[in-house]
């Protein structure tokens, strides 16, 4: 008998090629020293010998930067876009990195927390282990950072922003580069599991064996207005679950739609009832679904929610068992852009 793949499963698949990790770690480099003395003065990358040099590199990025959190993203956006992963496993220092824009993902977090000590922030590299198509087990080696800003500590992986390692070896970066500033912890945890617990910032901080009983799961699932803790929730219930489909990485929907009330399964059941209440935070946007080749259904609209209650019968899905909910802006139905993707099942 053959078994479906699920939604989640086959996202592993695409992320087998996209992220990179340092699965070969240097020896004399002792992580969990560096995640209890990030900023002190003894922390071995020495810091503060050489304060003034990043303070130099790091001033024509964050000129103009009003707020510690536009300093940080300024500085992830220069990593990613000026430094390329080395293929070689040989370059694992901030001073060799940006001498020859390339390194691993220990390289890429020590130069993110020089710059950013460089401009008066408080960072943090964070080691651990992560999950991706070279490690998916959950046991390869990565380094990432956390940077205190006015949200807060925030989550940040300079080195999967910058770029992919495809199967053939070849690293290209991509247009993908905000999926990884600023990851809801939630939802980071699926890939990212630090080995200091506290460097998770959950209030409820996972297990390790928790960390390798989810899929993996990109950030992109927030963009389309998926709450991190719901998902995480879902699937720490639900290991062999999956999530209705949805487009991957689509930025221009994120921070514009939340969604308040959908259920989390891909699967609808015929006979079940099924209540979808989208909140629209761009007022400019409307919510909207195909009703298995039943035409587009406009939604009730209450503010800036839309709601809409479906009871799924054998003769709706005779000729087509997806339910789609689509957003479009106001006034322009024919605009219409994947949201969420259900299959319903007898």
């Amino acid at each position: 008998m053959k078994r479906k793949m699920s939604l989640a499963f086959v996202a592993g698949l695409l992320v087998a090629m996209v992220f990179t990790s340092c699965s070969k770690l240097r020896e004399d480099f002792d992580f969990n020293f560096a995640d209890e003395n990030g900023t002190d003065t003894d922390f071995p990358f020495g810091f503060e010998d050489d304060l003034e040099l990043w303070k130099e590199r790091v001033a024509p990025m964050v000129e103009g930067c009003t707020t510690n959190y536009e300093k940080a993203l300024a500085i992830y956006e220069w990593e990613c876009a000026n430094i390329a992963y080395d293929l070689n496993y040989s370059i694992y220092h901030a001073a060799e990195c940006w001498e020859q824009k390339k390194g691993v993902c220990q390289a890429y977090s020590e130069m993110f927390v020089k710059l950013a000590l460089g401009c008066g922030l408080e960072a943090r590299l964070v080691s651990g282990k992560c999950k991706n198509g070279f490690s998916p087990d959950g046991e390869g080696g990565h380094a990432w950072v956390k940077v205190n800003t006015e949200k807060g500590w925030i989550l940040i992986d300079a080195t999967w922003g910058a770029g992919t390692v495809s199967y053939e070896f070849h690293f290209n970066d991509h247009d993908h580069v905000m999926a990884w500033f600023d990851v809801d912890p939630a939802i980071m945890i699926f890939t990212h599991f630090p080995s200091k617990q506290e460097h998770q910032l959950l209030s409820n901080p996972l297990t390790e064996s928790q960390y390798k009983s989810i899929p993996v799961l990109r950030p992109d699932v927030s963009f389309v207005g998926f709450d991190g803790l719901q998902v995480l929730n879902y699937f720490l219930s639900h290991p062999e679950g999956s999530l209705p489909g949805y487009p991957r990485y689509c930025l221009p929907l994120k921070d514009r739609i939340k969604l308040i009330e959908v259920p989390m399964g891909s699967n609808l059941k015929v006979g079940g009832t099924y209540t979808f209440k989208i909140k629209c935070i761009d007022t400019n946007l409307a919510i909207a679904s195909s009703d298995y080749n039943f035409g587009w259904e406009e939604w009730e609209k209450e503010g800036d929610c839309y709601t809409r209650v479906l009871q799924p019968t054998s003769e709706m899905i005779q000729w087509n068992s997806w339910f789609q909910i689509v957003v479009h802006p106001v006034g322009e139905e024919e605009n219409r852009k994947e949201l969420l993707t259900y299959n319903t099942v007898e």
